[in-house]
């Protein structure tokens, strides 16, 4: 929980305003709590948190243990400022009672984190002024700190060990749900609270779908198999796609799969502070694209991680956002020939001070 991340958040809020947070990655980022299904409530001088029953005890629980132990930790210090916890069944209920005893006027919340919805039934609470706002929240949490680089960097290392794994198990004779299953076992075994998405296992001609839903599909003797999943390690997400060879490789499937390898590597040697976004995806499109194949390369070149899957920045052809330390995010082309194969190559990358890091080489496993 780290209480300066609020207080940033608190420099863009004016006298008797308040922002209303109630995406649970937002939530988790602000408060440490990774429940679910309650709000936040940030005024000028107050945290809210608004609770049903069900999570109310638990809530008081890790909020007191935690301000005992930064108590311990800083102890001539100012007293951590505290959570103020509500509990109802009816979270709109609460949100009325807040705004009416400390009489705010006007409420801000993220346009794309709350539906239309929720705002109708919001404003019929109480009569307020309500004023959505892009890029609150998001453009906060873009810059990672040393502690989130740290969990993501964990994560990505469990990814890696998980792929490794999956080469040692796999043969012809599997199925993906087979292979799938043995995978995610393997990872929480290894120390992941959950997986990130469902793993992606994609054998034959099922690798050409990019987000092929994993099926009974039984593996042959040669078969290409694409293969990307991700964990979830101390709140932290991880991504990587690797593709794995069950037999012998044709010059054709080779010779792609060399072409993306370039392409993500021509990505790589542009990252750093101050290039912009889009010209990290020209960089990798360019390659497919002299060498014929641009068409088949139909999505962004990445997108940001960190508490969720897909964070900002998005790797895009038409995205201006200049590159800045601390932004974590993959580097994933992709090529698919439709009815034949697809050959997609992932990993995780750390802009630094000077350059980036990739998160996820170098990384020795037991498996």
């Amino acid at each position: 929980m780290d209480k300066f991340r609020w207080q940033k958040l608190r420099t863009k809020i004016q006298k008797g305003q308040g922002i209303l947070i109630t995406d649970k990655g937002d939530l988790f980022y602000l408060t440490g709590f990774k429940q679910e299904d309650y709000w936040g409530l940030l005024t000028k001088g107050k945290f809210f948190l608004l609770l049903p029953p069900l999570l109310y005890e638990q809530a008081k629980n890790y909020f007191d243990m935690r301000q005992k132990e930064e108590g311990l930790l800083f102890p001539k210090s100012k007293p951590p400022e505290r959570f103020i916890l509500f509990r109802g069944k009816d979270l709109f209920f609460l949100f009325s009672r807040v705004i009416r005893k400390e009489k705010l006027k006007t409420i801000v919340f993220e346009a794309d984190k709350i539906s239309f919805a929720e705002v109708e039934k919001l404003e019929k609470v109480r009569k307020i002024k309500f004023y959505p706002r892009k890029g609150i929240l998001s453009n906060l949490r873009e810059i990672k700190n040393t502690e989130e680089i740290n969990s993501i960097r964990k994560s990505c290392q469990l990814a890696l060990c998980g792929y490794q794994y999956t080469k040692k198990i796999i043969h012809p004779g599997m199925s993906e749900l087979e292979v799938a299953n043995e995978i995610e076992y393997y990872l929480k075994k290894q120390g992941a609270e959950k997986v990130a998405f469902e793993t992606i296992v994609a054998g034959g001609m099922n690798s050409s779908y990019p987000h092929h839903l994993t099926s009974d599909y039984i593996f042959k003797k040669n078969d290409l198999v694409l293969l990307d999943l991700g964990v979830v390690y101390q709140g932290y997400t991880s991504d990587l796609t690797r593709v794995i060879f069950l037999g012998k490789i044709s010059p054709f499937i080779r010779k792609i799969y060399q072409m993306v390898k370039k392409a993500q590597k021509n990505a790589f040697a542009g990252i750093k502070p101050g290039i912009e976004v889009k010209e990290i995806f020209s960089r990798a499109y360019r390659v497919l694209k002299e060498a014929g194949y641009a068409k088949y390369f139909p999505h962004n070149l990445g997108h940001g991680i960190g508490i969720d899957i897909h964070e900002k920045p998005y790797l895009s052809s038409k995205n201006r956002e200049v590159l800045k330390p601390g932004m974590v995010f993959t580097i994933e082309p992709g090529i698919y020939i439709p009815q034949k194969f697809g050959i997609r190559i992932e990993d995780v990358v750390l802009v630094t001070e000077k350059g980036h890091k990739v998160l996820n080489k170098g990384i020795k496993c037991k498996v």
